[in-house]
């Protein structure tokens, strides 16, 4: 037996092995993405998929921007490029893998030679042409931050736990399903942050341009990126700060214009790979302004950028970096602090949270909702306050799992420094940064505002658990232990939430709360009843989101402007047979639905609850005039 345990534990040291494990997660994932991948449309999706938004019986295929995008490019047609200001480019690439191998059936759709496939095998189609290929690029990229966290962590396990905490996180997969710029954010903007970091560890040059390439990646999918731009600079003053002792033996001066030159190439990178890919960039230099370093807010931050390095710079060049040494060291007292003091501000935030759910509304801010849109929300509220309701979305879909090892991650490294205290010192402050942009710009968070902060958190957690177990201590076949355990404790949160993911939130959130809502599932469930119903193909409905239309064999006109529309033609009001609601299209039609309730007397015949929270609903009234 001990022989036998003996050869176990030496197979377990192989650097191979953790990469190799990676592979079941990597299939947990698929499979539980790939269920009822096609069975769901999301709010603003159909833009990416398809311009025709007639949503009724004879609705037919029109290119949607990824198409767009394509066609654009393929006719040399540069200004049209620009199909979104997002700018959703890399989603044009991956998920227009689908249309590329599906051409020929698109086109039929395009033309109507489609034959005798109904509308909902047509959505159903579509929806998976165009998913699959982000589900499986999303599976696929897991290897590469599998290899960037085992090179800055020096851990093969740690990469390991992390990337399959990641891989089985109902959001991150849940977004993975979608098609939409944030399934693809988190992937380059986390990859753009752990190579800089390498880099400044290692500073080895290949990681120079992997950074940069993974900015313009993140550039080309979404504006939001654009916080990247201080924040690759603020880690370089970071890692000077807190390695002053070394380089001060090798050079302070000579490293100041090596990270300062190795951050040029990566913003000439970046935006040289956000210009190319999107030639209406070289055509609109606005454009390009705009979705980069012109975008809200950069112009004075970049000038800050300039000052510091050019004090830097210029001390460095004449008086060999003598007296930003000199600051440094009469500010090395601060050193031990930062972290701390990084730690105790997001524990804070994380605990204030749960406190104030405990507490019920302890600190009277759950009367605003998740999604409210105005800026004005913040000033009702003083900043501790402003702190918690950014932190609520991530700190209830987080998995129990995460959660409980962020927070310890964030307790230990207030009382105690380790050998990845500069790790989590830059993936603090980046969520410390992430929630100062947003109230910057006066955005509350949702969970889809803040898909990048989940991988940060997640990687936290990975390390924290690392050291939770004293994994470096022990035996080999105890760090496969822990990887089996984090992901036997994952698999029940996709488990119980399959197959709206993206709707997760964790047991810690009463059910009376909500931090997201259905965002288009529990649609097709609604359109497959009313297709039961004898009859389906000669009714009318009406459905007050989008969601249900597309799935649904009879006539149907969706969201509340149609409805608007229509009653303001009551003369020629066409006679609905049902009504179909979810929350975010009762909000948005709440006169319109006191009117139908009221003329028409409707009455709810059915419903449907997802994640076991009565508020994110759909329900189906029968017109009874």
């Amino acid at each position: 037996m001990r022989s036998f345990l003996g050869k176990i534990n030496n197979i377990m040291r192989k650097k191979w092995v953790a990469m190799m494990l990676l592979v079941f997660p990597l299939m947990a994932y698929l499979a539980f993405g790939s269920f009822h991948i096609t069975e769901f449309e999301t709010a603003d999706e159909h833009y990416w998929l398809y311009s025709n938004t007639t949503n009724t019986r004879y609705w037919k295929y029109d290119n949607g921007r990824i198409s767009q995008y394509w066609d654009a490019l393929l006719a040399k047609d540069w200004k049209k490029t620009r199909i979104n200001d997002k700018p959703g480019v890399t989603l044009a690439y991956v998920s227009g893998i689908g249309s590329y191998l599906h051409r020929d059936f698109l086109n039929d759709l395009t033309t109507g030679k489609i034959g005798q496939l109904s509308k909902v095998e047509q959505m159903q189609k579509i929806n998976g042409y165009y998913r699959y290929p982000i589900l499986i690029f999303v599976g696929l990229f897991s290897f590469a931050l599998f290899y960037l966290i085992r090179r800055l962590t020096k851990s093969g396990w740690i990469a390991l736990v992390a990337v399959s905490l990641m891989l089985l996180s109902p959001v991150l997969l849940g977004i993975s399903q979608i098609v939409n710029p944030d399934s693809l954010l988190w992937l380059f903007v986390l990859s753009a942050i752990l190579s800089f970091q390498i880099y400044l560890n290692e500073r080895n040059g290949k990681f120079v341009f992997l950074t940069g390439f993974f900015l313009g990646l993140s550039l080309l999918t979404k504006y939001t990126s654009v916080i990247l731009f201080p924040f690759l600079f603020l880690m370089i003053l970071s890692h000077l700060f807190h390695r002053r002792e070394e380089f001060v033996g090798k050079g302070l001066d000579k490293n100041v214009f090596r990270m300062f030159g190795a951050y040029v190439l990566v913003l000439i990178g970046g935006l040289l790979l956000y210009a190319v890919v999107l030639p209406n960039n070289l055509l609109y230099p606005k454009n390009f302004l705009k979705g980069s370093i012109g975008f809200t807010g950069m112009p004075e931050v970049f000038i800050a950028i300039g000052v510091i390095a050019f004090i830097l710079i210029h001390d460095a060049f004449f008086w060999k970096s003598k007296v930003t040494e000199f600051v440094f060291r009469k500010l090395a007292f601060l050193r031990k602090f930062l972290l701390p003091l990084a730690s105790a501000l997001l524990l804070v935030a994380f605990v204030g949270v749960l406190i104030n759910v405990a507490g019920n509304d302890l600190f009277g801010f759950h009367s605003v909702q998740f999604d409210e849109k105005s800026k004005t929300v913040f000033k009702k509220f003083d900043t501790l306050q402003i702190l918690f309701m950014q932190s609520m979305p991530l700190v209830f879909s987080l998995t129990p799992l995460v959660l409980f090892f962020s927070m310890f991650s964030f307790v230990r490294n207030i009382f105690k420094k380790s050998r990845f205290s500069e790790t989590y010192l830059v993936l603090s402050l980046f969520v410390i940064a992430f929630y100062l942009a947003s109230m910057e710009q006066g955005l509350l968070l949702t969970v889809r505002y803040s898909i990048v902060l989940y991988p940060v958190m997640i990687l936290m957690a990975a390390i924290g658990m690392y050291e939770f177990f004293s994994i470096a201590t022990r035996r080999s076949r105890f760090k496969a232990g822990i990887f089996i355990l984090a992901v036997a404790l994952s698999i029940p949160s996709l488990w119980l939430m399959k197959p709206f993911y993206f709707s997760y939130m964790n047991s810690f959130l009463p059910t009376r709360y909500l931090i997201t809502d259905s965002w288009g599932y529990g649609g097709y469930e609604a359109a497959q009843y009313l297709n039961s119903l004898p009859g389906a193909e000669n009714m009318k409905i009406w459905s007050d989101y989008n969601g249900t239309c597309l799935f649904f064999v009879g006539d149907c006109v969706a969201n509340p402007l149609t409805m608007s529309n229509i009653q303001k033609k009551a003369q020629v009001l066409p006679k609905f047979d049902y009504f179909v609601s979810n929350r975010r299209g009762a909000i948005l039609s709440r006169k319109i639905w006191d009117d139908l309730k009221e003329k028409y007397g409707s009455n709810e015949i059915w419903g449907f609850v997802i994640g076991g929270r009565a508020d994110n609903f759909i329900k189906i009234y029968k017109n009874n005039p």
